[in-house]
């Protein structure tokens, strides 16, 4: 059903608590960033220059859940490329308390003014050539 079809996927180590972030694209350059830990312009600068460097199309953020560290990079690439983000909504209430979180381990607070579009389990997103599932 999916014969031809492949996905790419570049994981990048961000921020004092080494989060994970995966920068995840097809065949046709559609990409999607999960989890955009990137804290600092440098951080931001390598992730945006895969993006760029591949020649990539950013085509949405997804946030497997809402911890600070892994969404410092959110609201700049949104800013940057216009692109929704989709998470649970069950870590809305986390998103809300993420400053105080961050800044009572010493990081700046992170940017949480961006929307996000609500996902649920059996979901599927459908940004890239291949279909994922929510769980």
């Amino acid at each position: 059903m999916f014969e031809g079809h492949q996905i790419n996927v570049k994981s990048f180590c961000f921020n004092p608590f080494r989060e994970n972030t995966h920068l995840v694209w097809d065949g046709a350059g559609n990409c999607v960033v999960v989890d955009p830990g990137c804290y600092g312009d440098g951080e931001y600068r390598a992730l945006k220059a895969s993006i760029s460097g591949m020649g990539l199309a950013l085509k949405a953020v997804w946030l497997t859940h809402g911890h600070f560290d892994h969404l410092f990079g959110v609201a700049s690439l949104v800013r940057e490329y216009s692109v929704p983000v989709y998470m649970s909504p069950e870590d809305k209430m986390v998103l809300e308390r993420d400053g105080e979180y961050a800044s009572g381990v010493g990081l700046a607070e992170p940017d949480v003014s961006f929307v996000t579009t609500d996902v649920k389990d059996g979901d599927i997103l459908g940004q890239l050539s291949l279909p994922f599932v929510v769980i």
